[in-house]
């Protein structure tokens, strides 16, 4: 992890937006990122600075975007006022390697004005772009004709990383806040994307290359066809990590994700509180080619509003679904309140409003073993009634994700036995970083508990430093 000086290169200061590192780098905001123009190598990088707050003319934001595109090698934007920079078109394409750092005591806000379309930022393919404590918001994709517009707020094309962003109150036809392209990679690190609107799919993101979220939030996000949170588009693939999707809401499929034959990978996360209309509501995953793999997660308070035959509160998958160390509670659906489809789980719990799972004719539920559910509809788990399992309320329990805690006494704990996943690999922490196995029974011996949180008796390290969202 670099330490934070007024001396380090560009290329240092790409990637020192950390939170251990951010305080420094707020405190040394113009002077140290005027410091930034040191050699690095033997090309030359500079910094430019945003000396004013108006849309256009010197020291502009569009200014010293125009100026880095000029100057070749990676540069840096830095900004010597605070303030609202509100902007009246898109800012220019950023086509050469950037950082644009925010700086100071609060995020730089940048805005479209009132009542235009524009979209705020586009990333050309192969560029490498650094965005750093920044609020993001207003923007709205155009249209060309009759082809849908993309990325409401940014449209990346080539390799993004977000540290400390917030991404709000965008709209597009697809990807309301975010449209990360093929081929392209999308990184969001402590980072936020709220309220983003989709006319179509992807109200939060629509990914069509490689998206990683790292302890972040989307929320808010609403499509008016499928994934309100995030669609993933064929071939492409999402990996989330101690991140948390809550209160999207789809008006067909997949309110927290629509997997539309592609990778999803779940780890250290929550999904909670998100609705579909039709089908899935915190996940759809459709397809034969479609995997998701969810583990040491929280599924909980997802649902769908139709009330005809319809599935999959928490999930619904018809391609490859793995579940390890999952706690799939409080979810609702007319079928399959927990899970509907094809799926395999270990070491999981269910306990959900209705049937906990869904059989669909030529689709299986495979049970790798040490689940519990609080009905007969899960393929052949442990049943057991929802009072023995003694879960507590969804809540703050450390870490970076909301999870449902194990109470005393609860069967789960220590019920994992073989403390491994599907591959007979050691499972070493739950969903908060709490180690596992802990001896939670007091038996003086150490078994993993199933779900996504290990009972400790009241002891939790996590290592883990705490989500700063700006």
């Amino acid at each position: 992890m670099p330490t934070c000086h007024a001396s380090m290169s560009v290329e240092a200061a790409l990637s020192c937006a950390r939170p251990r590192c951010k305080a420094a780098f707020q405190g040394l905001a113009a002077s140290l990122l005027i410091a930034l123009a040191v050699p690095a190598s033997p090309a030359s990088a500079a910094t430019f600075l945003v000396t004013s707050a108006s849309d256009t003319g010197p020291g502009s934001l569009r200014e010293a975007i125009d100026l880095a595109n000029g100057s070749p090698g990676p540069d840096a934007v830095a900004f010597s006022i605070p303030g609202n920079f509100v902007i009246e078109s898109e800012l220019p394409p950023i086509s050469d390697d950037l950082g644009i750092y925010g700086g100071g005591a609060y995020p730089q806000t940048i805005q479209i004005d009132h009542g235009r379309i524009a979209r705020i930022f586009r990333v050309s393919p192969g560029v490498i772009v650094s965005l750093d404590f920044l609020v993001i918001t207003g923007g709205r994709a155009p249209t060309v004709g009759s082809a849908p517009g993309y990325g409401g707020c940014i449209y990346n094309a080539g390799k993004l990383t977000l540290t400390q962003v917030r991404v709000e109150t965008c709209l597009a036809d697809h990807g309301g806040a975010i449209y990360n392209a093929s081929d392209a990679e999308l990184t969001l690190d402590d980072s936020r994307v709220d309220s983003g609107t989709a006319l179509l799919d992807g109200g939060g993101i629509y990914n069509s290359g490689s998206l990683q979220l790292s302890d972040s939030i989307l929320r808010n996000g609403y499509s008016n066809r499928h994934g309100a949170g995030i669609y993933n588009s064929a071939g492409a693939s999402v990996h989330v990590v101690s991140s948390t999707l809550e209160k999207n809401v789809s008006n067909r499929m997949g309110g927290g994700i629509f997997n539309a034959g592609a990778t999803v990978t779940l780890r250290d996360s929550a999904v909670v509180g998100n609705f579909a209309v039709d089908m899935g509501g915190g996940i759809l995953s459709d397809g034969a080619t479609a995997s998701v793999t969810v583990r040491n997660s929280t599924l909980s308070g997802n649902g769908i509003s139709m009330t005809s035959f319809n599935g999959g509160g928490a999930i619904l998958s018809t391609g490859s679904m793995l579940l390890i160390h999952a706690t799939v509670v409080d979810n609702s659906a007319p079928f399959g309140s927990g899970v509907a489809g094809q799926f395999s789980s270990k070491s999981s719990i269910f306990d959900n409003a209705g049937e906990n799972c869904g059989q669909t004719p030529g689709l299986t539920m495979t049970d790798l073993g040490q689940n519990l559910a609080s009905d007969d509809s899960c393929a052949s788990f442990g049943v057991v009634s929802a009072s023995a399992l003694k879960l507590g309320p969804l809540a703050d329990n450390g870490g970076l994700t909301p999870t449902h805690a194990l109470l005393p006494g609860s069967v789960a704990i220590d019920h994992a036995t073989a403390c491994t996943d599907n591959l007979g690999n050691a499972v070493g922490a739950d969903q908060r970083g709490q180690t596992r196995p802990m001896d939670g029974d007091g038996d003086a011996a150490a078994l993993c508990d199933s779900g996504a949180y290990e009972y400790a008796d009241g002891i939790f390290a996590n290592g883990f430093e705490e989500l700063v969202t700006p």
